[in-house]
């Protein structure tokens, strides 16, 4: 099992960001705020398999991370929603989260829920 950083790093236009308190309550709220964000329809968006459905999804699981473990970046934006965002603004946001944040949080995901090695090595 590879070992994850106790902490998370990340910059926002010109704003840093440290995110160390992982309690398992985060967790929940992040899937909890993926449901209420789309309407509990999550798994429909995900099943259309559309273009407009995914990169809808991208923008969901974004502000629900944000939400859950990091509320203070969604308050930096200077914005009354993330809904109100613009898309450069979007894009940023959207190119941290892909490149920093969701590798770190799939590693982290692995740690608490590890696979065993099939092939014997």
């Amino acid at each position: 099992m590879s070992m994850i950083t106790s902490h998370l790093e990340f910059n926002i236009q010109q704003n840093s960001y440290k995110v160390e308190d992982f309690r398992i309550g985060r967790f929940i709220d992040f899937e909890r705020m993926k449901a209420y964000l789309s309407g509990g329809q999550y798994g429909n968006i995900f099943r259309m398999g559309t273009i407009q459905g995914d990169e809808s999804l991208v923008m969901i699981d974004i502000e629900a991370f944000f939400t859950a473990f990091c509320p203070q970046a969604l308050k930096d934006l200077k914005v009354s929603s993330f809904k109100d965002l613009g898309v450069d603004d979007y894009r940023a946001i959207k190119d941290v989260y892909i490149k920093q944040i969701l590798p770190w949080y799939n590693d982290y995901l692995k740690s608490i829920n590890p696979t065993e090695d099939k092939t014997g090595a």
